[in-house]
């Protein structure tokens, strides 16, 4: 029976590595919250951002709900970076009758910033669209960040 798997942790902690490693093995399809809102917008959203993320999301769900149909694991790589968040996802496929899966990556600090250095360079002379995070913006974006209990998740990838 396919699963979602909810991908919880702050920017550059590898979830999407984590996912395209998966991916060798198994048929999955990672559902990203960024790569949607980069394909559909040009600039920052500013204030109008948690607005538009959460339409993503409910446009994601909706397309996990189909894949999972269809027999496919989904990973949703949206970061959860609110218990409310990993509280709703968590419901959203219970109340569906799917099996959700939560893996929490916690990488120390150094980890994540020595793979945004390298990130930030590979898509500066890119044209590929991501969104780069200079150490201020990481520094902003950590404080939003809700450490998950252990209740939280079923697994840990430090």
């Amino acid at each position: 029976m396919a699963e979602v798997i909810i991908l919880i942790g702050r920017i550059a902690s590898g979830k999407t590595h984590y996912v395209k490693e998966v991916k060798k093995d198994r048929k999955l399809m990672l559902l990203s919250c960024d790569d949607l809102i980069l394909t559909l917008f040009d600039d920052c959203l500013g204030d109008k951002h948690r607005e538009i993320e959460n339409r993503c999301y409910t446009f994601l769900f909706g397309q996990a709900e189909q894949l999972i149909d269809m027999g496919i694991d989904v990973a949703l790589d949206f970061g959860f970076w609110t218990a409310q968040s990993r509280a709703n996802a968590r419901e959203y496929f219970k109340e569906r009758g799917i099996k959700t899966k939560a893996i929490y990556f916690n990488p120390p600090k150094d980890v994540r910033e020595s793979r945004l250095v390298k990130r930030n360079k590979i898509l500066s002379n890119s044209t590929r669209r991501e969104f780069i995070i200079e150490p201020t913006l990481l520094e902003k974006l950590d404080a939003r960040f809700e450490e998950p209990t252990s209740e939280e998740y079923d697994h840990v990838i430090v």
